[in-house]
């Protein structure tokens, strides 16, 4: 579910992404792959947690990290994280 979620909320794959647009984006890492960027981190975020906090499509054991200083969204959901 956090793969299809993040395909639909706007997050460029690895084939879509040019170097250049990798300096002005936010990295996306599930369960420590590097999954593609998002260039609106703070949106993502703010969805994510909410999805998580309200509306429960995204269970509580999902862990969700922002590095602002390495650009990074890092998204836990496998087991022994």
């Amino acid at each position: 579910p956090i793969l299809e979620f993040l395909e639909e909320w706007s997050t460029e794959n690895m084939e879509e992404i040019t170097p250049s647009s990798i300096r002005t984006a936010a990295k996306i890492f599930v369960n420590g792959c590097w999954i593609g960027i998002h260039r609106d981190p703070d949106q993502l975020m703010n969805t994510l947690r909410r999805l998580r906090r309200q509306c429960d499509i995204i269970v509580n054991e999902v862990s969700m990290v922002r590095e602002i200083r390495e650009r990074e969204i890092r998204i836990y959901s496998d087991a022994g994280r």
